[in-house]
């Protein structure tokens, strides 16, 4: 029986990014965005617990890009970007989603400044000043590679299952979703805990483990960790296991106890 995990909260402007989508901040239209969309945010943290299960297991799919089009984002974001659109569509969020999607239009000031900071530009210079050229291939396919965890950060599970997530994928999630990464974090490892606490012989595959390397920075949990973590955990299942055996009847103990006492007053 696997132990119920305490994920660490995650800020609603987070939840908020994903569920409006890079898409409609970068948009130049003024995006509708519906109370059921803002809704999938509380569900996160069901979906955080659920996919670290699955990356452990190795049971998830393989991961899913958005249908983000990233020429037409590209464009937008080298065009400028348009507070008032982003202001426009927030104001138009129900009234109980107001202070969010105030924070909304701070984190997608922050996030599209990074990006621009990011944007792979080169320039050659001359007598006349520096002149623009079309970036390489290859980094415009890192920037793109970074667009689309902004877009989809849970791609974090597939991506670390399959052994394909990059560095520089997980760094731009940590920075993007900080309160979102330490969810991550700790489902991962209270996966990997549960799982050893259910088979002392569990490990996670080789691409697993080299994709949560990737995501960690280092190797996910020291095996002392583990081992440790194991014993807790499986106390903790046991416990919880004998408490859900049924107990004795409260009148029948009463007169076992009852009778008990009257046998060692008559000695």
């Amino acid at each position: 029986m696997a132990t119920p995990l305490q994920l660490p909260e995650i800020a609603p402007v987070e939840g908020a990014l994903i569920a409006v989508g890079i898409r409609a901040i970068l948009s130049r239209e003024v995006e509708r965005v519906t109370r059921g969309q803002l809704r999938r945010a509380d569900d996160l943290p069901r979906d955080v617990e659920r996919l670290a299960r699955g990356l452990v297991a190795d049971e998830l799919p393989r991961a899913k890009y958005s249908e983000l089009n990233w020429r037409r984002a590209l464009k937008e974001l080298t065009d400028g970007w348009n507070v008032e659109q982003v202001a426009a569509m927030v104001s138009a969020f129900p009234v109980d989603y107001q202070a969010t999607g105030s924070a909304l239009l701070l984190k997608a000031r922050d996030v599209v400044g990074e990006l621009l900071n990011d944007f792979p530009t080169t320039k050659y210079q001359t007598l006349s000043g520096d002149v623009d050229l079309a970036p390489t291939d290859h980094k415009l396919f890192e920037f793109i590679s970074r667009l689309e965890m902004i877009a989809d950060p849970l791609n974090v599970f597939p991506l670390a299952q399959a052994g394909a997530l990059l560095r520089s994928q997980a760094a731009v999630v940590r920075a993007t979703y900080p309160t979102l990464s330490a969810a991550i974090d700790a489902a991962v490892l209270g996966a990997i805990i549960n799982a050893k606490a259910a088979r002392k012989s569990f490990e996670l595959t080789p691409r697993a483990e080299y994709g949560l390397r990737a995501w960690f920075g280092e190797s996910p949990i020291a095996a002392s960790r583990i081992r440790g973590a194991q014993t807790v955990v499986t106390a903790a299942n046991e416990r919880a296991k004998n408490q859900q055996q049924p107990q004795p009847n409260a009148k029948l103990a009463t007169k076992l106890e009852t009778k008990t006492q009257a046998a060692e007053a008559t000695r």
